[in-house]
């Protein structure tokens, strides 16, 4: 939702106290930790079959132009 990087999303998380607290977490996760959850739910837990579905919702209810603005994901967790 924000676009950020895992680094990123990091920093955020590091300056968000009470949203750790509330998850019981005591410190920020590493942005490596980020990646690598990600990585496990998106492929061992089938999310990216998910992902594949609402983007073709989305698409057949004319919220997307793939036609025109593919949609893509950069590797290098850049903002």
């Amino acid at each position: 939702m924000l676009k950020r990087s895992y680094r990123g999303a990091e920093a955020l998380l590091r300056d968000s106290q009470a949203w750790l607290d509330d998850i019981g977490m005591t410190h920020a996760p590493d942005h490596s930790t980020l990646q690598r959850a990600a990585k496990f739910l998106l492929t061992e837990l089938k999310v990216d079959r998910l992902l594949d579905v609402s983007v073709k919702w989305a698409d057949e209810a004319g919220m997307l132009d793939l036609a025109h603005h593919p949609l893509a994901i950069d590797s290098t967790t850049f903002d």
